[in-house]
């Protein structure tokens, strides 16, 4: 199964922060259910960008990405709490760049790109084990949630959200 995981890992399209996928997950996952075995698949599965389901697992990887996303997404509503409150209490650091952005659009870009800063990180010194798989696939997640955002239907949503209904009680 090795010798095939070199196959598959130099066959994957390069991934680029803020660029579409170059293959939807389901379409990662189906090839990589051809190259690898049962066990390593089922581990490959568990892998989400959501790190609260991601479940302890003996993957280091994993076990890493869950640590990592989860500190980022605690400073996240530690700065958030702070934005609304009045106290004059400093935002974290790790999310100063998060809170500079202009719309709520930009600042969940930035925030993805911190969870893939951590992913870049993880990849170091993994080239074709289950690992990089792994933090492929999270990678892919990233993109694909951005590129299902649609601007005319954001803007539906939105304008129903802030309509008024006059005249009813």
């Amino acid at each position: 199964m090795q010798s095939s995981r070199y196959y598959l890992v130099s066959s994957l399209p390069l991934l680029r922060f803020g660029k579409n996928p170059a293959m939807p997950t389901q379409g990662f996952l189906s090839e990589c259910k051809k190259w690898m075995s049962p066990q390593e698949y089922r581990v490959l599965q568990k892998a989400d960008i959501d790190s609260s389901k991601v479940l302890v697992d003996t993957n280091p990887i994993l076990t890493q990405w869950r640590m990592q996303d989860s500190s980022l997404r605690d400073d996240l509503s530690r700065a958030r709490q702070i934005a609304q409150n009045t106290s004059g209490e400093k935002l974290p650091v790790s999310m100063l760049s998060v809170f500079a952005q202009e719309t709520p659009l930009l600042m969940e870009k930035e925030f993805a790109r911190k969870q893939w800063y951590v992913l870049d990180e993880l990849e170091l010194g993994h080239y074709f084990d289950i690992n990089i798989l792994i933090v492929y696939f999270l990678k892919l997640q990233i993109l694909e949630r951005f590129a299902t955002f649609n601007k005319d239907e954001g803007m539906k949503v939105f304008n129903s959200a802030c309509e008024v209904v006059y005249g009813q009680e």
